[in-house]
């Protein structure tokens, strides 16, 4: 079985198609383990997998006692592995075609309050040039609700700080335009004239600071872009100063800015746009977390006495 061959095929059409480096590798590990499991039950070409053999490895899956939402990448990548042979003409019929996708149990992740998001906040260093930038990119995230690798991709000329804007590059390199509250851009005006001169400085020349090819916007102290575990590493270190009960991710503030947003009557269309949401049914996860202030109007009513 050529699984190599296949499976680097696969993941460089995900790549031909703006799937971010995460997402991509996300899929390599489901896949290659889909291909040896196939070798272990002696099918020696991928044109030989049958429907049979892929209801038989998503009941090992399940026997294996993985989550539900393991077992729904898992089976998902092999669903989208092969939609991809059938494209590139690899395989002539689709043992995955009828593949039921299980229906993950979703738990209600904690939301940060905002007393905690202040807390956090509030308990950065801001004395040093680091503590100006970590308070700078935590606002910003808490501000507009954008994905950590929004956040790392935003340069040097992302945020109109006149208008209050930020240019948004999201999944699948589509763009958008948000805005970002005065708090924040303070603390990017700050950190900007504390960030290391080298590449362009920032610029705070309104609609004329969107503009392509400039430096990252948070660096090191030697000037070079932030990795992704570097921002991750940065608010875990944060959080655990701060002691804050609620673990706080960046997809944590993420979900802290929608609650927020809909508990001080944020519209969800309003919100789909801030968040970059292609589908309205991607934010009932966000919905859901405030039942317990619609339980709390229900018992101040009449229909909850």
């Amino acid at each position: 079985m050529e699984s190599k061959k296949h499976v680097e095929g696969f993941l460089s059409k995900m790549k031909d198609r703006n799937y971010s480096y995460a997402t991509v590798e996300t899929y390599r590990r489901p896949v290659i383990f889909f291909l040896a499991h196939m070798r272990k039950s002696r099918i020696g070409r991928i044109q030989d997998v049958t429907e049979g053999d892929i209801m038989k490895y998503r009941g090992h899956l399940v026997e294996r006692k993985l989550s539900a939402n393991t077992v729904d990448l898992y089976l998902r990548s092999v669903k989208l592995f092969f939609r991809h042979l059938e494209r590139e003409g690899i395989v002539f019929i689709n043992p995955a075609e009828g593949l039921q996708m299980p229906k993950p149990g979703r738990k209600l992740q904690p939301v940060p309050s905002v007393g905690e998001m202040e807390k956090l906040i509030s308990s950065i260093d801001t004395s040093t040039a680091i503590g100006i930038r970590d308070r700078a990119m935590i606002e910003t995230a808490y501000s507009t609700g954008m994905r950590l690798g929004e956040l790392r991709s935003l340069d040097t000329g992302s945020v109109d700080m006149a208008q209050g804007l930020v240019r948004v590059l999201g999944k699948g390199s589509k763009e958008r335009v948000v805005p970002i509250g005065k708090q924040a851009v303070s603390w990017i005006a700050e950190y900007l004239k504390k960030r290391p001169s080298q590449g362009a400085e920032g610029d705070e020349r309104g609609a004329a600071a969107f503009c392509l090819h400039r430096p990252p916007l948070w660096v090191t102290s030697s000037g070079k872009g932030l990795s992704r575990v570097a921002l991750q590493k940065m608010l875990d270190s944060r959080w655990r100063k701060a002691d804050v009960h609620t673990r706080i991710s960046f997809h944590a503030i993420r979900r802290a800015c929608a609650t927020h947003m809909l508990r001080n009557g944020a519209h969800p269309v309003e919100l789909q746009l801030l968040l970059g949401h292609s589908e309205m049914r991607t934010l009932s996860h966000y919905l859901r977390t405030t039942i317990t202030d619609i339980k709390k109007m229900h018992d101040n009513t009449r229909l909850g006495k």
